[in-house]
């Protein structure tokens, strides 16, 4: 049971929980007070953010299951993720409104 891709599944998982949940708290503040947006659209975009991935979990599942496979789905993910942090990461240094937001997209969309 404990072999080496579970472990590898496993540490994934915890680094994904971290990082995730991490950046929604980051995000709350950054668009509050840097963005000087609104309550509500700040909401909407953490809200957006924490929902589209498990959403299409079920698509993202199928699509895995039946033409990727665990561990080139999985790559795939994670891979995307980075990629979707990194935008967010170079959005929020230069203030760059629009490639935040493509990094939050991609960030949720790699999840499922």
């Amino acid at each position: 049971m404990w072999n080496k891709l579970n472990k590898s599944m496993m540490l994934c998982q915890m680094m994904f929980g971290l990082s995730f949940y991490g950046v929604m708290v980051i995000l709350t503040r950054f668009f509050l007070e840097n963005l000087d947006y609104s309550e509500a659209d700040t909401m909407m975009v953490v809200g957006a953010f924490s929902s589209i991935g498990p959403l299409f979990a079920i698509a993202g599942g199928f699509i895995a299951d039946k033409f990727l496979g665990a561990y080139r789905s999985l790559t795939i993910a994670y891979l995307g993720f980075t990629c979707g942090y990194a935008l967010l990461v170079l959005g929020a240094s230069t203030v760059n409104i629009p490639m935040s937001l493509a990094g939050i997209a991609l960030a949720s969309y790699a999840r499922a």
